[in-house]
């Protein structure tokens, strides 16, 4: 059918297939339903408790960026200063000339062409930091592939989370396409490991809370529900993962079928059944 077709688009084909792991997929759908009701006051504990330590976040977030761009800026000089046959030198110039390449195709507005963070310019703000999430994504599979640390994106988790979070950019962040690059963070690294927990964690939480009410056609055209998937039927995957995995899934799919039940008000052995379909 046509519902089905939009599904397989999204989430992939055979989403119900889970050969290496039906008992625990069987156990996540039990835990989804036991926690149910008592997730919702543990998010309403933590929202006061994000109220109450928002500036203390703000402050130790400014903090671990400016850490970040120090740790960053001595990565590279090291870099630099191996041996032009070496490996890392290599990876360093190739890096280099994509940032630049990159700095030149944005830059606009603002004195001398660059990018204004202050005032309004909230669309060059989300531009810029989409970018450098792309730029981390290349950096990464390039140093995982030569067997190094892939850590780009780990160390610009934190500016990342500071923006993120705003909701008065969530649409921007739609605009240039932050699902996509969602997906490419996601995604298993070349040597096929997943991405660090820290960044799944953080990105599942953002889907969750600021990207609950994504289009159909937004998801088909990212990639990220197939990413989601693949993480949710994926044996390394975190049981706590896989529970909030399968409720985004869930809310993405739910339009689709045209489904207005609200997943709170059905039984435990209902919530059950909706997992496992």
């Amino acid at each position: 059918s046509d519902v089905e077709d939009v599904v397989d688009d999204i989430f992939g084909k055979d989403v119900n297939d889970n050969e290496d792991g039906g008992d625990d997929q069987e156990e996540v759908a039990a835990e989804l339903a036991d926690l149910n009701d008592t997730e919702v006051v543990q998010e309403e504990v933590e929202e006061e408790e994000d109220d109450d330590d928002g500036e203390q976040q703000r402050q130790q977030q400014t903090f671990d960026t400016e850490e970040d761009d120090e740790e960053q800026t001595s990565t590279r000089k090291a870099n630099q200063s191996m041996s032009k046959n070496n490996i890392g030198y290599d990876i360093d110039l190739y890096l280099e000339k994509k940032a630049e390449k990159r700095r030149g195709n944005r830059r606009r507005g603002g004195k001398n062409g660059d990018i204004d963070l202050a005032g309004n310019n909230t669309d060059q703000l989300v531009s810029k930091l989409i970018d450098q999430m792309k730029i981390a994504t290349e950096e990464d599979r390039i140093f995982n592939k030569s067997r190094q640390p892939a850590t780009a994106k780990l160390l610009l988790l934190p500016t990342v989370e500071q923006h993120l979070y705003r909701v008065d950019l969530t649409e921007i962040f739609l605009d240039h396409g932050i699902l996509t690059v969602f997906k490419d963070w996601l995604s298993p690294l070349p040597d096929k490991s997943l991405p660090n927990i820290k960044i799944r964690e953080s990105l599942i939480k953002s889907l969750r809370q600021q990207f609950a009410g994504v289009n159909a056609d937004a998801l088909r055209d990212s990639g990220i529900g197939k990413a989601l998937m693949y993480l949710y039927k994926h044996p390394r995957e975190t049981k706590e993962n896989k529970i909030k995995l399968i409720k985004i899934i869930h809310d993405w799919a739910r339009p689709i079928f045209n489904l207005d039940t609200d997943y709170k008000l059905l039984t435990r052995e209902e919530r059950q059944q909706q997992v496992l379909m």
